[in-house]
């Protein structure tokens, strides 16, 4: 299967960013991040690690995934930013996703409110929410223990996801 040409209907479709459409692991490790408190040989995190390179923020290089979430009309970016972060993720978004319509929130329950206000889905990696009901989550090593109806390893795949959820089903 290949991505679509045409635009998709991005109205009730919300994104998370890092995990999804942005790596920030690129200067993190150099191996698989297996779980969400994953330390480095530095004796970091992630979070901590960017708090101390916050221009990896900047320079940190697309997932996979961003392009399907570009033909996706509007953009609609939700994502858990501390106020340290978001100058370096504004300067991002406004390089690779310029038309993207992005949301700061301060924490994940916060993103589960998009959820709220009619049919919407979201697109997201992070492992712990209490219900993946209106949620595609997106693969990665440190989510595998995670419980999710609508699990992606690819953009192929998320766009089936998203083709059924725009569908109705």
């Amino acid at each position: 299967m290949t991505l679509p040409t045409n635009k998709i209907n991005g109205n009730n479709i919300f994104w998370d960013l890092d995990g999804v459409l942005r790596d920030l692991s690129f200067r993190f490790t150099n191996q698989e991040i297996a779980t969400w408190t994953y330390v480095n040989s530095h004796g970091d995190g992630i979070c901590e690690h960017i708090d101390k390179n916050l221009n990896d923020l900047l320079k940190a290089p697309p997932c996979e995934y961003l392009d399907l979430a570009l033909m996706c009309e509007p953009l609609h970016i939700v994502s858990a930013q501390s106020d340290l972060w978001r100058p370096y993720t504004s300067a991002w978004t406004d390089i690779h996703v310029p038309e993207a319509r992005v949301k700061y929130i301060n924490n994940m329950e916060d993103k589960m409110k998009y959820l709220e206000s009619g049919r919407r889905i979201l697109v997201d990696d992070y492992p712990f929410y209490p219900d993946y009901t209106h949620i595609i989550l997106i693969n990665r090593p440190w989510n595998k223990e995670t419980v999710a109806p609508r699990r992606a390893n690819t953009p192929e795949e998320l766009m089936v996801y998203l083709e059924g959820f725009l569908n109705g089903k």
